[in-house]
């Protein structure tokens, strides 16, 4: 009977240790507004896909710059992935806090309650994170439809000329 206690308690902690590495990612993804311009060239907690299409998206910004800049219309405005990307509010948000976690393997899924002070918006996003070596945000699912992948993707190939 012990044993059993103790390995369900054992198991119960790892659970716990999976929850808590994914949190982490999180919380320091967001832990300042709009990841997509704070990140930088720092894409160690996206997932490789995820950290390809902001490379992607960041360069088609600067590539469309470039190219407005020669134009004869050089005061035009470029191609801009404007807005919070990263969650489901244009505007952003000022606060969030994880609601629920899933953990399955080496995908987890966290329901993130996302809040606008300023706007008095409230909103719920679902996080996918991929684990290889660590957990890395792989997509975000807007509660209002549309995914973060999905955006940078359409932006992408819209913008490739």
């Amino acid at each position: 009977m012990i044993t059993v206690l103790l390995l369900w308690m054992a198991s119960c902690h790892r659970q716990d240790t999976k929850d808590a590495g994914a949190a982490q990612v999180v919380s320091i993804i967001y832990a300042t507004p709009n990841p997509l311009r704070t990140i930088g060239a720092d894409t160690s907690l996206l997932s490789e896909t995820l950290s390809q299409l902001v490379q992607q998206a960041l360069e088609t910004e600067t590539l469309d710059r470039e190219r407005v800049s020669r134009s004869d219309h050089p005061t035009d405005k470029p191609l801009l992935l404007e807005g919070e990307i990263f969650a489901g509010l244009y505007e952003g948000y000022t606060e969030f806090e994880v609601q629920e976690t899933s953990v399955s393997g080496n995908m987890a899924w966290m329901t993130v309650r996302f809040s606008n002070e300023h706007y008095n918006m409230h909103w719920t996003d679902t996080l996918d994170l991929r684990k290889s070596t660590n957990w890395k945000l792989h997509d975000v699912r807007y509660g209002s439809g549309g995914a973060l992948r999905q955006t940078l993707e359409a932006f992408v190939a819209t913008h490739q000329d």
